[in-house]
């Protein structure tokens, strides 16, 4: 009786429907976050998350939260336009490797008072980095060209020029 017991407990747990659980529904994979295409300059890359392009174009980019644009130079300015004067948020050094391939920023026109020098394809965002004027010309006794020695560079600088190597390379 025990034997029979048993299988007809074993056939009633075999044979016991078991209980059907939907499948879950499938989700949608999350939304990728897509970044917008920059627009070509350093705010537009900065906005879209973007660092600025590697592909070199040889040219320097002035940006400037007050004018809310960037200046681009393939050469030499001895005094960057109206406005722009002690304005600098962001420098880009986009220049080709090579001589002149570095780039000298000045607190005053025409080349003039302590500079800082930014390496080729590098960028400084001034507004997060303590980049400061690091060289001066220091050729005569009337103090001009030591001012801002050691100042940061962030909204200041009124002209640049190419350069072959940073340094103090630029006495007169």
């Amino acid at each position: 009786m025990r034997k029979l017991l048993a299988a007809v407990i074993a056939a009633a747990i075999v044979g016991t429907p078991s209980v059907a659980h939907a499948a879950p529904e499938p989700t949608a994979p999350p939304a990728a976050v897509k970044q917008s295409k920059p627009d070509g300059t350093i705010a537009g890359s900065l906005r879209a998350g973007v660092k600025p392009m590697a592909d070199r174009n040889g040219l320097f980019y002035v940006y400037s939260d007050d004018m809310g644009s960037d200046q681009t130079y393939a050469g030499n300015s001895t005094q960057w336009p109206t406005g722009w004067n002690d304005k600098v948020d962001q420098l880009w050094n986009n220049g080709f490797p090579g001589s002149q391939d570095d780039v000298n920023i000045y607190d005053y026109p025409w080349h003039v008072g302590a500079y800082a020098c930014i390496g080729n394809g590098d960028f400084w965002n001034l507004r997060e980095d303590d980049y400061v004027f690091s060289w001066t010309h220091a050729h005569d006794d009337s103090g001009f060209e030591l001012d801002p020695l050691w100042e940061t560079v962030h909204d200041r600088g009124t002209s640049h020029k190419w350069v072959d190597w940073c340094g103090n390379n630029n006495t007169l």
